[in-house]
């Protein structure tokens, strides 16, 4: 199974879990310079797969996630504890991703860096990026692969 499939296949069973109905809709290419959401959540990938996985939300999309995490709990904003939640759920989706791979070489993960803002540029090193796009309970949110 390659990265990407991978991703795919851990997301959707991960949004499973919390009770959120989520399915890959489509891939597009983009370049290694694009606009991110308004909430991104940045993991770099080391030793043998090398680059960057961004997970992408709107902030009412994010925060919707959260709260499925948090078993329902109301996100009033995106709080040290809310910020917390997203940077576990992209290790726990990369963790499941990287598993899938059934490899046996090692792959390490950074530690999340959680964005939020308006009109980012965001810039990956590298390549051109894949960004597959998934809709979550009649809304959308984006992971970007970049991978060197």
């Amino acid at each position: 199974m390659d990265l990407k499939s991978s991703i795919i296949e851990a997301v959707t069973e991960l949004f499973q879990m919390f009770g959120l109905n989520s399915y890959f809709k489509e891939e597009i290419y983009e370049k290694h310079q694009f606009i991110g959401e308004q909430v991104n959540v940045l993991i770099g990938l080391t030793e043998n797969i090398k680059g960057n996985v961004i997970i992408g939300f709107k902030k009412s999309t994010a925060s919707q996630v959260i709260s499925a995490m948090m078993g329902g709990t109301e996100i009033k904003e995106l709080d040290f504890m809310a910020k917390s939640a997203l940077g576990e759920l992209a290790n726990m989706a990369l963790g499941s991703a990287i598993m899938k791979l059934n490899t046996e070489k090692v792959i390490s993960l950074s530690p999340p860096t959680v964005v939020v803002g308006e009109d980012m540029s965001l810039t990956v090193s590298g390549n051109n990026s894949t960004k597959l796009i998934f809709n979550l309970n009649d809304d959308i949110f984006n992971i970007i692969i970049a991978i060197d």
